[in-house]
């Protein structure tokens, strides 16, 4: 009993690869992070694109995706993203999504060349999911 609530609680991460559809080449790579089904939250984030495709259609393209299934086959109730503070263009990224702002989490890590880190967090909540939706499919809509 004791292992399969431990399992419950146990909070899971989704890596997906990103192709283009015309060569199928590899352009990127984004992730669930901290899935907690029990608490019905996700995180989404690790996220890179080759240079060719960042400002195109790809970010949004994806992250709707994975912002759908979070909220309409999960029922989750809050994703939320999160950068790194000197990651100024991920934050603009992340508010043309149409998540909103939540705070600074101070000493959040360790960069790879062992500076602390600050981290900029921001979400979207289930209420606000259908007015973010629609956003994004007008925005991924323009790119036609």
């Amino acid at each position: 009993m004791t292992e399969r609530l431990n399992a419950e609680e146990r909070k899971a991460e989704y890596a997906f690869a990103v192709f283009l559809k015309p060569n199928n080449r590899m352009v990127g790579s984004t992730s669930y992070l901290d899935v907690a089904p029990k608490r019905k939250i996700a995180e989404i984030g690790s996220t890179w694109y080759s240079s060719e495709v960042q400002g195109t259609v790809v970010n949004p393209e994806c992250k709707y995706l994975l912002l759908k299934h979070a909220f309409e086959d999960w029922s989750a109730i809050r994703v939320q993203l999160g950068t790194d503070v000197k990651n100024v263009h991920s934050q603009r990224a992340i508010l043309k999504l149409g998540a909103k702002f939540e705070g600074r989490l101070r000493n959040h890590g360790i960069r790879p060349d062992g500076s602390i880190r600050d981290s900029m967090l921001y979400s979207i909540i289930s209420e606000e999911w259908p007015t973010v939706k629609k956003g994004l499919e007008a925005r991924i809509e323009s790119f036609a």
